[in-house]
């Protein structure tokens, strides 16, 4: 799997189990998109499929500045979720990051199949997924829930009439809803099942639970977009 530095903005190549946590977007693409020669010899750095790598770069970053102000990587703190004390494993920064238009070389047949074939993965083991809603104008907020005007505003998205646009909402444990300025809005996220209930995970630099808007939206069965599963040990990790 190719993967870009966060610091260096420098390929990577990893294979199997030798491939480490990162970040992916979810995005819809215009007509001035990044390739894989293009970022490899550093061109067309005044486009926005390269802005889109540089705010990529910037996401991931501040979301590994929320990481650590929570905690240490490999501390386990205790936190009150639902009325029961929930051990929580603080997690390493991400360093590599992972976007459909320049981490694959689409000259390649092979290659381009093979990453097609592999996409659901892909999003499946992403640490994090920003997804980008470029036509969503709001402003950060620590609100529990979306203001009416911008949960009609993203109702509207054309994000959500993208083809690939259901597995990438579906596929990763945690999504991180940018709107037009790349400002962090509202998340989804996996449930926690504990002692028998299920608690919806708020372990994101946003409180704003989204997965029931996403059902409404896309008609996709909660349980689907929750990706229950159950906690049998002691230590609940979220995501």
């Amino acid at each position: 799997m190719r993967l870009i530095n966060i610091d260096t903005l420098e390929f990577a190549e990893f294979y199997d189990d030798a491939i480490p946590s990162y970040a992916i977007l979810s995005h819809r693409w215009t007509t001035d998109e990044l390739t894989y020669a293009d970022f490899r010899k550093g061109r067309r750095k005044e486009s926005i499929g390269y802005e889109k790598v540089t705010r990529l770069q910037e996401v991931t970053q501040r979301y590994n500045a929320w990481l650590q102000s929570v905690g240490r990587p490999g501390e386990v703190r205790f936190i009150l979720e639902a009325g029961h004390e929930v051990a929580v494993l603080a997690e390493r920064p991400v360093d590599y990051m992972w976007l459909d238009t320049c981490c694959i070389d689409k000259r390649s047949s092979a290659e381009l199949s093979e990453a097609i074939n592999a996409m659901y993965s892909y999003y499946h083991n992403a640490r994090i997924c920003f997804a980008h809603l470029a036509d969503v104008h709001t402003t950060e907020s620590d609100e529990d829930a979306l203001s009416p005007e911008v949960e009609n505003i993203m109702r509207e998205s054309v994000w959500f009439t993208r083809g690939w646009t259901l597995q990438e909402m579906i596929a990763p444990g945690r999504i991180l809803f940018c709107d037009e300025e790349w400002t962090f809005f509202a998340h989804k996220c996996r449930n926690v099942s504990l002692y028998g209930r299920n608690y919806q995970c708020n372990e994101l630099p946003t409180t704003c639970h989204v997965n029931k808007t996403l059902a409404e939206i896309t008609g996709v069965a909660p349980a689907v977009i929750d990706s229950e599963r159950v906690g049998s040990s002691a230590l609940e990790i979220f995501g």
